[in-house]
């Protein structure tokens, strides 16, 4: 997992600031919150292996990724790390840290370039305070964070096979951010075979060995910044779907 320094790790992610293009305000908000959100939001860049913010760390803003892929990574005191979830255009990082006033529950590292709107919390809070249909909205937000932790508590506690549980995941993916195409279904992520071991419970070796069968198989083929699945309904097979 990447790490950085202290005085990195707690520096305020709000700076530096750079002005925002139209085209990337994908906000997940209502149209009409589109303007009072860019009130008082502030658009933030991060490159690829910088930590946004970390596991424990006390909650200071929320951030909508508008641009880009981050994974949500928590790790045990032996050092075992599990990715929760990975998060693209649209998604909203923090913001039940944020009501409840807790420190962040999983560590947020960026997978490739990525620009945020980031809302400090307490200015979060005021927003969703003046604005009924956006506290409606994070309503939503929130419903759809806990029906996914709901998913990942059953795949972990399915005890399934390594092999099962890539092709689960690589499934969820698809059906999140995957694009038909004639070849297949192509899911725009870069991940290594670390991350991928790392979202299934599995080992690095394990998911190379899976991998590699899959691909002899002609059902997955991994590129450098896209998965390929070419035989959805084999996968569904071997995910004991």
């Amino acid at each position: 997992m990447s790490t950085v320094s202290t005085a990195s790790a707690f520096r305020s992610p709000l700076a530096p600031a750079h002005s925002c293009s139209a085209g990337c305000a994908n906000y997940p908000l209502p149209a009409d919150l589109h303007v009072p959100f860019d009130e008082v939001k502030t658009t933030i860049r991060r490159e690829k292996g910088e930590v946004l913010f970390h596991e424990f760390e006390p909650c200071h803003s929320v951030f909508v990724v508008t641009l880009g892929r981050m994974k949500l990574i928590t790790s045990s005191r032996e050092g075992n790390a599990l990715i929760l979830r990975f998060a693209g255009p649209g998604d909203v990082l923090g913001a039940a840290e944020a009501l409840h006033g807790t420190a962040y529950g999983a560590s947020a590292i960026v997978l490739e370039p990525v620009v945020l709107a980031a809302v400090p919390r307490d200015t979060f809070l005021r927003f969703i305070n003046t604005y009924p249909a956006a506290a409606f909205w994070l309503t939503g937000v929130l419903s759809e964070q806990y029906t996914a932790a709901q998913r990942q508590a059953k795949f972990i506690a399915f005890g399934q096979t390594s092999a099962a549980r890539l092709a689960r995941r690589l499934l969820e993916w698809s059906s999140e951010h995957g694009r038909s195409d004639t070849d297949g279904i192509h899911i725009p992520m870069q991940v290594t075979h670390s991350d991928l071991a790392q979202a299934t419970s599995s080992t690095r070796e394990t998911i190379t060995r899976v991998l590699r069968l899959l691909r002899d198989r002609g059902v997955v083929e991994r590129k450098p910044d896209e998965v390929v699945i070419r035989k959805p309904d084999e996968l569904k097979r071997l995910a004991m779907y």
